[in-house]
């Protein structure tokens, strides 16, 4: 929903603020976008780029987040033990002290009596109450390569990001200029059907003027009354095609169908000079370019599958405080003090787990390049298919334009040879109907050339 409303408030901040504005039928400001327009209402609405964006800064992070793994890490640890029960252990000192007197004492039977008199010494650990607390710091020394084989990764994945947003940017300007141009041409044919209909009423009056006067017959004036309404269904067709025109322009847009503005028909002709610049090559296209980073990634992945059976060193420091296990009385633990310790991984074997992986990745990455060489080949004949679409489409607007000129030329040698009596009224129907087809032929040709320079530029990542 909001973001809806912003795409409402940006198509209204554009249409009053750059366009010249017209009023329907019922007294509203209706705005009058260009192309530019339209096109900058899409990109600012569309959430296939929300989402581009957003894939995008997901990305980011992702590659802050592999960075921090070139850097110590510092925890904090503690540890809490208490136990009901303690540990007791009678120590028998007649078996210990008289060794250790026996040097002061040569009577062997006081040495005995002695030692019968010693009851047994009692010893009690109590681990209740025994904590723990420290500060560790990590450093990974060489992790086979993985960490830094991850870091390229997630650097690759924000480049391919940032050439989806480029290419979702294209693919919406393309769909917004289909429709834009689509509009454009049903509203032209529209002109056309109803510049027809005008023709044809005017000639329905002329014929009813000669019934009248006895110069035409009644079958003339009733041919001409079918062509009437031939002219009325193609006016109500062309009305209906131009409201789902606007409606589909409204879709590609980003804003709500029920939308009302106009666009700009001014310049809609094309001449040959307006698509000389043809330069661009398929690899500056993004599709192109994600191929490439794709086939990149794959490399790296078998160096982080590697990695995982390479020895692996790491270092760490601690600094700890610890008290408690109470022996008679006293704490034996009540110290504090620093530790330093490194670690050494060295895989042996693992049953070809390490091979297996490894050639998993390559073949993998073998996939991407085939599936790279083949999606850029067929760009490569895309981008060969839309010049050519282009070039056809120039020479059929060329084509086109001279034809409107002959059907012209033929309409109007059909009326002289009517008035004169030396034609019928079929001619004339029919030559109003080639000059028609004429122009029809004319908006279509021209139209498909804007669309075909568009694809063009989008095949050559120019968009």
């Amino acid at each position: 929903m909001k973001r809806l409303f912003y795409a409402v408030s940006v198509f209204f901040a554009l249409s009053f603020s750059f366009t010249v504005s017209a009023q329907n039928q019922t007294g509203t400001v209706v705005p009058t976008l260009s192309l530019v327009q339209c096109r900058a209402i899409a990109l600012d609405s569309s959430l296939t780029i929300e989402n581009a964006n957003l894939q995008f800064d997901r990305q980011e992070y992702d590659r802050k987040a592999m960075r921090t793994n070139f850097l110590p890490k510092i925890s904090g640890y503690a540890l809490y033990l208490w136990t009901s029960r303690s540990f007791q252990y009678d120590v028998p000192l007649e078996k210990i002290l008289p060794p250790i007197i026996q040097p002061f004492i040569q009577d062997p039977a006081m040495l005995a009596q002695l030692a019968g008199s010693i009851s047994p010494l009692t010893l009690e650990l109590n681990p209740a109450n025994t904590y723990l607390a420290g500060v560790r710091v990590t450093q990974p020394i060489f992790m086979g390569g993985k960490i830094v084989a991850g870091y390229k990764m997630s650097k690759i994945g924000s480049e391919m990001a940032s050439l989806n947003i480029q290419k979702s940017r294209a693919e919406v300007i393309t769909s917004v200029d289909e429709a834009y141009w689509t509009y454009v041409k049903t509203e032209k044919l529209r002109g056309a059907a109803y510049s027809f209909a005008q023709a044809v009423d005017s000639v329905y009056k002329s014929v009813q003027d000669a019934v009248d006067v006895g110069m035409a017959t009644s079958n003339d004036l009733l041919k001409v009354k079918v062509q009437i309404n031939n002219a009325r269904l193609m006016c109500s067709k062309a009305d209906n095609g131009l409201h789902l025109a606007l409606m589909n322009l409204c879709h590609s847009m980003g804003v709500p169908l029920e939308s009302e503005f106009n666009v700009f028909t001014d310049g809609f002709d094309v001449s040959r000079e307006q698509f000389t610049d043809l330069s661009g090559e398929v690899e500056n296209r993004p599709e192109y370019k994600l191929l490439d980073r794709n086939t990149e990634l794959k490399a790296q992945a078998i160096k982080v599958a590697r990695a995982d059976f390479l020895p692996q060193l790491g270092a760490m420091a601690s600094y700890s405080y610890a008290r408690g296990l109470d022996f008679l009385g006293s704490p034996l633990l009540d110290d504090a003090g620093f530790a330093v310790m490194a670690t050494l991984k060295i895989p042996i074997f693992q049953w070809g787990e390490g091979v297996y992986k490894v050639r998993s990745a390559k073949k993998q990455h073998e996939m991407a390049v085939n599936e790279a060489q083949q999606m850029q080949d067929l760009m490569k004949l895309e981008m060969t298919k839309n010049r050519m679409d282009l070039t056809d489409a120039q020479l059929q607007a060329d084509m086109s334009e001279t034809s409107i000129e002959d059907a012209d030329m033929n309409l109007k040698t059909a009326v002289n040879r009517y008035q004169t009596g030396m034609g019928t009224i079929n001619d004339v129907l029919e030559a109003q109907s080639q000059k028609y087809k004429a122009e029809a032929d004319y908006i279509e040709a021209v139209a498909s050339c804007r669309l075909a320079y568009t694809k063009y530029l989008k095949s050559v990542g120019r968009l």
